[in-house]
């Protein structure tokens, strides 16, 4: 079961825990979970953003620090990403789980 966490008052998107809804390399639930994570990844370079993963755990936390000039694309981007977790979470509720504050 993967776990996210998205506290948006704090810019802070954790994920933490395998899917578990196949076999490795072949989990559709794992592969959706990855994409929106790599995402995240990508848009780390455009902001002043932390980033903490751990495959081996199947840990990614993302925290971001904008500036004032950032904080609504900041904002955007992670409010966006909540939104796929929360539709994969909603499709496949045994394998990803919705927690914190993510309103």
């Amino acid at each position: 079961m993967t776990k996210v966490t998205y506290h948006p008052d704090e810019f802070n998107l954790r994920v933490e825990g395998h899917a578990g809804a196949g076999k490795p390399g072949e989990d559709i639930v794992c592969a959706g979970i990855s994409t929106l994570g790599f995402t995240l990844v990508a848009a780390a370079d455009e902001f002043n953003m932390h980033l903490y993963l751990n495959e081996a755990d199947g840990v990614m936390d993302v925290r971001c620090y904008p500036s004032e000039e950032t904080e609504e694309r900041c904002r955007t981007v992670f409010d966006t990403l909540a939104l796929g977790y929360e539709l994969l979470a909603a499709k496949y509720p045994d394998n990803i789980i919705m927690g914190g504050r993510h309103d």
